[in-house]
């Protein structure tokens, strides 16, 4: 199994299991009400799965011909992007690379640990929100990386080089799904200037992959794409939960 794989694998674990063990520690001790929790944790993912009609798969299908469109100037943004990394902006990128990396799956489940301290409901479905965004979003691009088999730029092959399940992972970009998913759900529940500036940290790991050579720009287009699409849903969900109750 190549690294991006057992990272990824291993970071999804630490999620799922950061859930169930928090639900189990945290209502003994009257911390919070986590019913909702639990019933989300189950129920979203079938739910969305069965959601699914005419009009999302022609949505996604007119995505991918947009993308389709764009990879044509993926190898012109990726040689002008070689150039990104210098200065303050190359500091800049350094730091928010790290945002999509193994490690940033860390980030919901504490923000969600923190979030059970408090009686904040909104403050508690964010931070839950945001940890399932990464959870879903992040399943559905390793399966798509698998399944598309894109190289990547510093592999040479160019951008419309697909090989399913030759073990290239280039499309889509898992560092930029990553990013987004921690932050949309985030923008979604709280709609401002702090969120908004989020967005922008988000958005520079995706030019910090475009600029390593790791990723073409439709891979992380996709990438944020797929993240953005996630949390709207699930915010959506859960908004309707809460006001049904």
């Amino acid at each position: 199994m190549r690294p991006f794989a057992r990272a990824s694998s291993t970071s999804l674990c630490v999620v799922l299991v950061s859930i169930f063990a928090l639900q189990a520690f945290a209502q003994p001790y009257g911390i919070t009400d986590l019913d909702r929790f639990r019933d989300w944790s189950h129920k979203d993912a079938s739910a969305w799965i069965g959601s699914w009609d005419g009009q999302r798969f022609a949505t996604v299908a007119g995505a991918t011909i947009v993308l389709a469109g764009l990879s044509f100037t993926d190898q012109a943004v990726s040689n002008r992007a070689m150039n990104w990394g210098a200065g303050a902006f190359g500091g800049f990128l350094d730091g928010t690379n790290e945002l999509g990396g193994p490690a940033a799956a860390l980030i919901p489940v504490v923000f969600f640990a923190t979030s059970l301290a408090f009686d904040h409901t909104n403050f508690q479905d964010a931070a839950f929100t945001s940890l399932q965004a990464y959870v879903y979003s992040n399943t559905i691009v390793i399966i798509t990386k698998y399944v598309s088999g894109r190289s990547r730029p510093d592999e040479g092959k160019g951008p419309h080089a697909f090989h399913p399940f030759s073990g290239s992972i280039s499309f889509p970009s898992g560092h930029t799904s990553s990013a987004f998913a921690i932050v949309m759900p985030w923008v979604f529940y709280y709609p401002g200037p702090l969120t908004y500036t989020l967005l922008a940290v988000a958005s520079g790991t995706a030019i910090a992959r475009i600029q390593r050579q790791r990723h073409w720009l439709t891979d992380v287009l996709a990438g944020a794409a797929i993240s953005a699409a996630m949390s709207h849903y699930l915010f959506r969900r859960h908004q309707d939960a809460q006001n049904r109750q």
